[in-house]
């Protein structure tokens, strides 16, 4: 029988390999020659294979091959714990790296250089993230001036009074938020042979429109689509659309741009106090309100649609888009299962 390399099988087919030959041997009474050549393994390998068996010390169990987890590596254990933790709680300039303004692998290996004076290659670096479980990806936009503080008790503290006093009063909460949409957004991915980019037309005059939206966690969803950026009368306009369509109190959750605080809108809420209330979310901190994510889905259908001429169709357009999501109260719902909004369902 031809010899094979044992080492290019399985651990499962190696054990079975020993087995029989030990079999053969200890309990057939073949000799180690004769069992070796009927198994394909040299003289050499079978009577080590043997001589571990008989002594007791696992000659027929496979021991994993190479350097153990963790063996011979540069760093301890308690070095990538503590760097780990520095990835996920800052970013390169707070720790010095005024070079990065996101974590790259430059970047980690700058860190741990500076830290612990260990010099790693670039593609030891990205081993060693892969391992991490981290992987390269888009960034989210988050400003200086935001107070993770306030924005740790607004969920915990300020959102739960809003909801206990909503309940108490049988008001309805609205998450309220302004967008825009133009015909100039070329964002969406469509497929093309390789090497070559697809195509999308478009007409040479921008358009476009903005829309001012609510939704509430039971599904419901207003919106109001006008031109040009939003101002305080614009703003009112909304307000008095939204509080009609409503025969309960209205409380309404919103960031804070200037014309939510315009003095004609706070006058205007006093007067109507028994039917709308406005609460201002932390500064800074859009990714807490659920509108946004209505905003990223309204634009995403948006995107797969073929360009448009006017200012006028594409305020349709957006109409009807709004349109269908409103008629699905178990999709806007969903909406509030995001992790950043999840606090408000």
């Amino acid at each position: 029988m031809k010899k094979q390399d044992t080492r290019s099988l399985s651990i499962r087919e190696q054990e079975l390999l020993r087995r029989r030959l030990i079999t053969l041997v200890e309990e057939d009474g073949v000799t180690v020659t004769g069992a070796a050549q009927a198994v394909g393994v040299n003289r050499r390998t079978a009577t080590l294979w043997l001589m571990r068996y008989r002594s007791g010390k696992g000659g027929l169990t496979q021991q994993r091959r190479g350097r153990r987890a963790g063996e011979n590596r540069r760093m301890t254990a308690a070095q990538e714990r503590e760097i780990r933790k520095i990835i996920r709680k800052k970013v390169p300039t707070e720790v010095g790296l005024q070079s990065y303004a996101l974590w790259t692998r430059d970047a980690v290996a700058g860190l741990i250089a500076k830290r612990y004076g260990i010099h790693l290659a670039v593609r030891t670096m990205g081993l060693y993230l892969s391992r991490w479980g981290f992987t390269p990806q888009r960034p989210l936009r988050r400003a200086y001036e935001r107070d993770p503080r306030a924005i740790d008790r607004w969920k915990a503290v300020e959102f739960p009074k809003i909801a206990a006093l909503a309940k108490k009063m049988g008001a309805e909460i609205h998450f309220e938020d302004e967008t825009g949409v133009s015909t100039e957004d070329m964002r969406g991915r469509g497929y093309a042979p390789r090497g070559s980019k697809p195509i999308r037309k478009h007409f040479g005059t921008r358009s476009s429109v903005s829309m001012a939206s609510t939704i509430t966690r039971q599904g419901v969803l207003r919106f109001m689509v006008f031109e040009g950026a939003l101002t305080a009368s614009i703003f009112l306009v909304f307000l008095k659309r939204l509080i009609e369509s409503s025969n309960r109190p209205v409380f309404v959750v919103l960031d804070n741009i200037r014309p939510h605080h315009a003095r004609i809108v706070t006058n205007w809420v006093k007067q109507h106090s028994g039917k709308i209330r406005l609460f201002f979310l932390p500064a800074y901190a859009p990714e807490l309100n659920p509108d946004e994510c209505f905003n990223n889905l309204l634009k995403g259908r948006l995107r797969s649609k073929p360009a448009v001429d006017s200012r006028q169709a594409l305020a349709r357009r957006v109409r009807s888009a709004a349109r269908t999501v409103q008629r699905s109260p178990q999709l806007v719902r969903s909406l509030f299962r995001e992790a950043n909004v999840s606090y408000a369902a």
